[in-house]
């Protein structure tokens, strides 16, 4: 039988795989059963030295989730709460998830569902971007300003 390491040992090889908010870490520490105090101990030390931070943690993941996974702001608060982010840092951070700015997304990602459907209809992309969790009526906003009798009008960001 393998002897257990010590709990610090293992928040760090985790950490140094990737990033985790205080409560991922948390988790992962307890799912290896180890005490709560050694937890806390162990949170406590990491916080201290700078290693886990929940708002660069936060801010890391919100950038991503625009930049990359081009999320809308009613699926970005759920996807930052799955990894441990508290509410009122969510709220700062969406403050900064203006209109403008979704549809800015809107448009890049509405031109990404296209290159790739090239036969797509109105109600399958409306469909995909409500589930990429963007409002309705910043959806038809767009719409009514770029699509006119079954044709799109592509215009490059």
């Amino acid at each position: 039988m393998r002897a257990k390491t010590k709990p610090m040992s293992y928040a760090l090889r985790k950490l140094a795989r990737r990033s985790y908010s205080i409560q991922e870490m948390k988790e992962a520490l307890f799912k290896v059963d180890y005490e709560k105090c050694e937890v806390e101990e162990v949170i406590s030390q990491l916080i201290n030295k700078g290693y886990l931070n929940d708002r660069i943690f936060a801010q890391r993941l919100y950038d991503y989730y625009i930049q990359h996974k081009l999320c809308g702001p009613l699926l970005l608060p759920l996807k930052l709460k799955s990894k441990g982010i508290q509410g009122d840092l969510i709220d700062e951070l969406m403050v900064d998830y203006s209109s403008e700015k979704e549809l800015e997304i809107i448009q890049i990602l509405f031109g990404k569902l296209l290159k790739k459907n090239k036969n797509s209809n109105q109600d399958l992309l409306i469909r995909q971007l409500q589930r990429k969790g963007f409002t309705c009526s910043n959806i038809n906003k767009y719409l009514r300003l770029n699509w006119t009798d079954n044709e799109f009008n592509v215009k490059r960001p």
